[in-house]
C-alpha cells in the first residue's frame, strides 16, 4: 500500500492555513518533527494518527491516503451528476444530490461550494427567502475564506457573502466584500492574451476573452434597458436593436454562435414586446417569430464541444453540457409557455394581438418543436 501521510499532512496543513510551528504546538512536539514527516523522512507514531485526523477533521484513512483515490472518484461523480442535473433543468434534484454528497464529504471545498448554492437557491430559500440559511451560508463562506486556497471557490464565497449583506440592506459591506475580487483587467481571461511571445497563442486567448466578456456585456446592457424606468418604449426598442447588432457584430451574421442563440432569442422576445406596446403589431409579431427561430437553433446545439465561427471568436470552444438551465423543457417550449402565461395576465402586453392571425399561427408553427425534456 502506498502511504502518503507526509504529503497529506502538508496538504491539509496548507489548506487549514497554519504553520508547522502551530501544528507542532498543538501536538506538543517540535516543528522539526513535522518537517521530517512532510519530507517523508519519517512517520508519525501510531498514537499521533487520531489527534492528527481530529485536528484536520478527516478520517485516519484519509490522513493515511489509503482512500484518497477512491474518494476523489466518488466526489467527481457527485459533481458531474450535479452539473448534469442542472444542465437539463433538474435543479432541485441536483440540490438533493449535493446534500447527500455534503453529508459524505463535509470537508471537500468543491462539495461545500455546491452545498452553498443549495442554501442560496434551493426550495426552502425560494419559499422562505434568501436569508433563511443566512447563518450557515456565512459560516461556510467564512470557513472557505479562512482555510481554502482554491481561488475560484474563494471568489464564490465572497460573492455569496456580498449577497447576504445586500439582502440585509448593508450595501456598504456588500460592495466592500466584492471589492476584494480582482478588477476586470486582472483576470486569467484577460491576461492570458498578453503574456506569450506567440501571436497565435495571444490571439487564441483574446478570442476566448471576447466570448466571455460579450456574454457578460449583453446581460449588463439588457438590464440597463429593462431597469431604467426613465426610458421611453421607443428608446427601449432602439436599445434592444443596438444590443442585437453588437452581438451579431461580435459573433458574425448567420454564424454559429453557441449560447448566444439563447440571448438573441430572449432579446427578440423583449424587442417584440416593446414593438407591441408601441402599437407596431406586425413588427412585434415578426420579432417573436425571429425569437422562436433562435430558440430552435439553441435547442439544436449538440451536447458536445463545438467551435464558434465569427472572426472575433473563431474556434473558441463552446460546450452545451456545461450550461445550467432552469427549465426541464427545451427552449422553444419555455418561450411558448411564457408567452401563453403572459397572454392570460390582466393588462397583458399581448391583449391587442392575441387574436391576430399571425400571432395565432406562431403557436401552430412552433409547437411541434416544443419538447417536454431537453
Amino acid at each position: 500500500m502506498n502511504i502518503k501521510i507526509g504529503e497529506n499532512i502538508k496538504r491539509l496543513r496548507i489548506n487549514k492555513n497554519i504553520t508547522q510551528e502551530k501544528l507542532a504546538n498543538h501536538l506538543q512536539i517540535t516543528y522539526q518533527t513535522i518537517s521530517k514527516w512532510e519530507r517523508d523522512e519519517g512517520y508519525p507514531d501510531i498514537t499521533m494518527l487520531i489527534p492528527l485526523a481530529n485536528y484536520f477533521e478527516v478520517t485516519v484513512d484519509e490522513l493515511l491516503g489509503t482512500d484518497a483515490a477512491k474518494n476523489e472518484i466518488k466526489i467527481q461523480e457527485y459533481l458531474d451528476e450535479y452539473d448534469k442535473l442542472n444542465n437539463i433543468g433538474y435543479a432541485d434534484e441536483g440540490y438533493e444530490l449535493i446534500i447527500k454528497a455534503y453529508q459524505e464529504f463535509p470537508h471537500d471545498w468543491r462539495i461545500i461550494n455546491k452545498y452553498i448554492e443549495k442554501l442560496k437557491y434551493g426550495k426552502e430559500a425560494r419559499e422562505k427567502g434568501f436569508l433563511t440559511n443566512e447563518e450557515e451560508i456565512r459560516r461556510l463562506c467564512e470557513d472557505i475564506l479562512e482555510r481554502c486556497n482554491i481561488d475560484s471557490i474563494r471568489y464564490e464565497a465572497l460573492y455569496s457573502l456580498a449577497m447576504v449583506y445586500s439582502e440585509k440592506g448593508d450595501e456598504e459591506k456588500a460592495v466592500e466584500t466584492l471589492d476584494k475580487l480582482p478588477d476586470v483587467f486582472y483576470t486569467h481571461t484577460t491576461l492570458k492574451g498578453f503574456i506569450f511571445n506567440s501571436i497565435e497563442k495571444n490571439l487564441k486567448y483574446h478570442r476566448e476573452a471576447v466570448d466571455k466578456f460579450a456574454e457578460q456585456l449583453s446581460v449588463l446592457m439588457r438590464d440597463v434597458i429593462m431597469w431604467d424606468k426613465n426610458l421611453t418604449v421607443s428608446e427601449q426598442i432602439k436599445g434592444f436593436e443596438d444590443l442585437i447588432s453588437v452581438i451579431k457584430l461580435i459573433y458574425g451574421e448567420d454564424k454559429y454562435c453557441g449560447f448566444m442563440y439563447y440571448h438573441l432569442d430572449e432579446l427578440y422576445i423583449w424587442l417584440g414586446n416593446r414593438y407591441i406596446q408601441n402599437k407596431e403589431y406586425d413588427k412585434g409579431i415578426e420579432c417573436l417569430y425571429t425569437a422562436m427561430d433562435y430558440a430552435i437553433k439553441n435547442d439544436e446545439i449538440p451536447y458536445e464541444e463545438t467551435k464558434l465561427e465569427g472572426i472575433f471568436v473563431k474556434d473558441v470552444i463552446f460546450d452545451m453540457r456545461k450550461v445550467y438551465s432552469g427549465s426541464k423543457g427545451n427552449e422553444v417550449k419555455r418561450e411558448l409557455d411564457w408567452i401563453k402565461e403572459k397572454c392570460c395576465e390582466e393588462n397583458s402586453v399581448y391583449a391587442d394581438v392575441k387574436n391576430h392571425p399571425k400571432f395565432i399561427e406562431l403557436f401552430e408553427k412552433y409547437e411541434p418543436y416544443a419538447k417536454e425534456y431537453k
